[in-house]
């Protein structure tokens, strides 16, 4: 790996020039050879190693050196493009092992330069390499960076630990302390994040874990998307759907109160995607609008209709028919009313809770009125 001393001599000069030699061109031949003579033979030779240990070397380098956007892209995607297939072979685990050291390098190489779009770029793309490796070794990269002030690194570093490659990686008994350790990390980051992309990311991986820790991810993501729509603070809506067919497959997996639990949990985070089209349907922007129809209809087909064992559609003709009053009827019918049971508590045997008296509550939470901020106002002569 370049010396800190030589690669700042080397970048001074690029910055001057300002170009970067066209020679910076990452060598591919010796490994695409040695890449394929190995698909079908699992035995590395000294020299294989030491041909994939150049390789990474070169090329995270050359990747240091350039100061060309699109350049750091190409390398970055041919040092993914030779990982390999096969998770057992000498090749794969001798190209991740070299990936581990020369990556700390590049990373700790990257923290000592100036704060500028460069650093910001190299960084990003070196943590988006760790995502395309796709390997627990190196998911170290990743969990240093979960809090980073950067949203971009954020939503690499947890799609990095989220990996389907990596999750079932950690399956193995040898992973379960990282296992643990990613949780943990999940469950401190799904009380603090504010970008849906990524918390409906750690809330997916938090689902396919077979853990008690790692389901309460799930619901605290759950609980605070909730919470979002109550104080008309939600971003983003269309990432509910996500959430929402999460939680539709979790819930036939689970029994008891448990399961009443995500009942209760599914019915009112749906009732307020409901309620904030039918309470906001004169404050809010279209495209807003546009995302929670695109979630009330598609959670309707996708899970309504698997949880009641029955097609419904109910939904959908009312918001076609452009008429609230329809949508609400139908809201009344599925949810429940202050003055009867919804068709899902009914099906499934659940209600919101209990009342002072003790009777059962047969409808969820009613949404706030929107705020004075979302308001129109009076004296602007376009309202």
């Amino acid at each position: 790996m370049i010396k800190k001393s030589q690669f700042l001599s080397t970048f001074m000069l690029i910055s001057i020039l300002g170009t970067v030699p066209s020679a910076l061109a990452v060598d591919t031949e010796l490994i695409d050879v040695l890449r394929q003579r190995t698909l079908n033979s699992g035995s590395l030779t000294a020299g294989d190693v030491e041909t994939i240990d150049t390789f990474w070397n070169e090329a995270t380098e050359e990747l240091l050196l350039s100061n060309d956007f699109s350049e750091v892209v190409t390398i970055r995607s041919a040092l993914s493009a030779h990982r390999g297939t096969n998770e057992l072979s000498q090749y794969t685990s001798s190209y991740i092992m070299s990936a581990q050291k020369y990556l700390d390098s590049a990373f700790d190489e990257v923290k000592g330069w100036d704060l500028s779009p460069l650093k910001r770029h190299t960084e990003r793309n070196l943590l988006i390499l760790v995502a395309e490796l796709q390997s627990t070794e190196l998911a170290d990269f990743a969990l240093a960076r979960l809090e980073n002030d950067n949203s971009l690194i954020r939503y690499w570093a947890v799609k990095a630990l989220a990996d389907p490659k990596v999750v079932s990686q950690l399956g193995a008994g040898s992973n379960a302390e990282l296992a643990g350790r990613i949780i943990q990390q999940f469950y401190k980051l799904s009380q603090n994040e504010n970008q849906p992309v990524i918390l409906n990311i750690i809330a997916a991986f938090a689902a396919g874990m077979d853990s008690p820790a790692a389901k309460q991810i799930l619901l605290t993501v759950v609980d605070r998307r909730t919470e979002a729509y109550k104080n008309w603070s939600v971003e983003n809506e269309i990432s509910d759907a996500t959430l929402l067919i999460l939680l539709g497959k979790e819930i036939p997996l689970q029994s008891g109160e448990q399961k009443i639990t995500l009942l209760r949990m599914f019915a009112q985070l749906y009732s307020f995607v409901m309620q904030r089209y039918i309470v906001g349907a004169e404050v809010l922007e279209d495209n807003s609008k546009y995302q929670l129809v695109s979630v009330m209809v598609e959670v309707e087909q996708v899970v309504l209709s698997r949880l009641l064992d029955m097609s419904r559609s109910g939904i959908k003709r009312a918001i076609e028919k452009k008429d609230l009053s329809v949508l609400q009827r139908e809201y009344d019918t599925l949810l429940g009313s202050t003055v009867r049971v919804g068709e899902l508590g009914r099906e499934l045997n659940f209600d919101y809770g209990k009342s002072s008296s003790g009777r059962p509550i047969t409808a969820p939470q009613k949404l706030p009125s929107p705020p004075e901020r979302l308001l129109p106002d009076p004296e602007d002569p376009g309202n």
